[in-house]
């Protein structure tokens, strides 16, 4: 979904109003074979993108999300609702008539409808923690809510200690300061590395029936990359679809899967110091596919996996050192600390 933190009116796709039992059919009838006939994997891709594009226009309509369309609030409900109705009623006719027994009605129900709405918020509340671990967003979403201050960007300080507020100005300086981070080039000559004999790594094989269960999987809730392409398209139209994407992973990665959108998060500190913000990049949807399916992580990797954190990380170094130093062997441990581990 887009966002435009700017609170002005942005387009977004009203799934819940979608065709969606219309798109598979019109996905169904498509010849993916006929279509990517004579095609490199961009062309693959071009295609396959340009598809899903049309159909997404085409069956599921858009609408405008803005500030200026108030949404009501996820506990009110009708009698609530009928509640509120109701006491503009009674304040209404005791403005005309200003008799005490229709103020005291008019008291009695503005009470009611604060303790319904203290009822609501905290029925809210519970299901939301409950909840907590199926879906986080909802969760940190709410509470996000709840804040009185915003994390903003800047003013930031350019090299010469100058103070910039200016968005333009502000995210050049920013993309000077993360580009800095990269490893750059000198034209030096590389020392050589002997070459020794190793095991060539094979093809891989994707099948159809992989990229199934893996489409089967996905959140619908995650945000598109600047390709446009929704998880949730793709879910509902799994199957007809699964076969042009198993096509398209046996290939190389297209160059459109490696461009993505950038945010600045504020961490922590001052907010004028470049080195208090870090970088979340939003990449196509397509390329996190494709690494569930080759599972390019290893079991080895701790934190971001799920039943896989830094705490079982270290109770099973902890178990395999203490092994070690039962049996007699020594143990060697060498700490790294990555500079902007995250930038």
């Amino acid at each position: 979904m887009d966002k435009d933190r700017s609170g002005t009116r942005v387009e977004v796709l009203s799934c819940k109003k979608a065709k969606f039992e219309e798109m598979r059919k019109d996905l169904k009838s498509m010849d993916w074979v006929r279509l990517f006939s004579g095609k490199d994997v961009i062309g693959k891709w071009e295609a396959f993108k340009g598809e899903i594009l049309r159909v997404q226009s085409l069956y599921v309509p858009v609408r405008i999300k803005g500030k200026v369309n108030k949404k009501k609030e996820p506990w009110f409900s009708r009698d609530i609702g009928n509640l509120i109705k109701k006491k503009r009623e009674i304040y209404d006719r005791y403005r005309q008539q200003g008799a005490n027994k229709v103020l005291e009605d008019y008291n009695k129900c503005k009470k009611i409808l604060k303790k319904e709405i203290r009822r609501a918020k905290r029925r809210r509340e519970v299901a939301l923690a409950v909840k907590v671990k199926d879906n986080p967003k909802s969760f940190y979403r709410y509470i996000k809510s709840k804040r009185t201050v915003r994390d903003k960007i800047g003013p930031l300080e350019d090299q010469s200690g100058r103070l910039c507020m200016e968005p333009q100005e502000m995210g050049e300086i920013l993309n000077g300061f993360f580009a800095s981070v990269f490893t750059k080039e000198t034209g030096k000559k590389s020392m050589e590395i002997r070459q020794i004999n190793r095991e060539v790594m094979e093809l891989i094989q994707i099948k159809e029936e992989e990229v199934l269960a893996i489409l089967r999987q996905i959140r619908v809730d995650k945000s598109p990359g600047p390709d446009r392409v929704f998880l949730r398209t793709l879910k509902e139209t799994k199957v007809e679809i699964a076969g042009a994407l198993a096509d398209i992973f046996k290939m190389l990665v297209p160059e459109d899967w490696r461009i993505s959108h950038v945010v600045t998060l504020f961490k922590k500190g001052s907010k004028s110091n470049l080195g208090n913000y870090r970088l979340v990049n939003l990449t196509s949807v397509l390329d996190k596919l494709l690494e569930g399916v080759l599972r390019l992580i290893r079991e080895s990797q701790r934190g971001f996996v799920r039943a896989r954190s830094c705490l079982t990380n270290l109770l099973e170094f902890f178990e395999e050192v203490t092994r070690k130093v039962d049996e007699g062997k020594a143990v060697d441990v060498v700490y790294m600390d990555f500079s902007k581990a995250f930038d």
